[in-house]
């Protein structure tokens, strides 16, 4: 009978370990842990953005150049004396560093005859000089300013790349104004006066502002992964 009771103990001590076995089967333990999780990882695109504005002699504002804006006053007859003075403003308004290039050259020509009886062209006797910053001139102290280094306005004019770092606070310049002086010289004479009945001359001119990334912002390694770029002469 003793040996009975034990056995059925035994039986009844096993039955609960399986019971137990089964029911840690489906438990979880814990261990310790821990997560780092990042969540400011913004990637933009940067803005290269330059823009022309020109302010004429006598306007405060500053208008914006588009490709169909004259530059010159309306329905002009050029003589010898005749001197048109224009402001124009170069502004990076995106947020990249950039290097631009202005240009000055003749879109399109049409020639006359003048009244000796030779074929001429405006451009040959038309000239214009550049000079950084503005001021109030009269007719003669503009001129005076850029007679000594103007060209024709048959001689293209490509600057040198200028670099305009983006606006903050820390680099607040990001803008650049010149002054843009055209005139007929006054010892101009009859070379330029087209003859009775003869077309009548004129020009076309284009002022072209090409502008390009410069090497200024970094990635991982450098600032210098765009290094190098280069800008095509104005040509139209």
């Amino acid at each position: 009978m003793e040996k009975k009771k034990i056995k059925l103990t035994l039986v009844a001590s096993a039955l609960m370990l399986v019971v137990c076995l089964c029911m840690l089967a489906g438990t979880t333990f814990a261990w310790f842990n821990d997560s780092a999780t990042s969540k400011n990882n913004v990637i933009q695109a940067g803005t290269l953005d330059v823009e022309l504005y020109y302010q004429k002699v006598g306007e405060t504002s500053w208008n914006k150049v588009k490709s169909s804006t004259n530059l010159f006053i309306e329905d002009a007859s050029w003589e010898p004396g005749h001197t048109e003075l224009i402001r124009l403003k170069i502004v990076n308004e995106g947020n990249l560093a950039l290097k631009y290039r202005l240009g000055v050259n003749v879109a399109e020509e049409l020639g006359s005859e003048n009244s000796n009886g030779e074929s001429f062209k405006l451009s040959n006797f038309i000239k214009y000089g550049i000079f950084e910053g503005v001021g109030d001139y009269t007719r003669s102290e503009a001129v005076g300013l850029v007679d000594g280094a103007a060209k024709k306005l048959s001689e293209a004019h490509n600057s040198a790349l200028v670099t305009l770092l983006p606006k903050t606070e820390a680099t607040p310049d990001n803008e650049d104004i010149i002054t843009l002086v055209v005139y007929m010289p006054e010892s101009i004479g009859n070379e330029a006066n087209h003859a009775a009945g003869k077309p009548t001359p004129s020009i076309t001119l284009g002022i072209n502002l090409l502008a390009v990334q410069e090497s200024y912002e970094s990635d991982s390694f450098d600032e210098k992964y765009d290094e190098g770029i280069e800008l095509p002469q104005n040509t139209n």
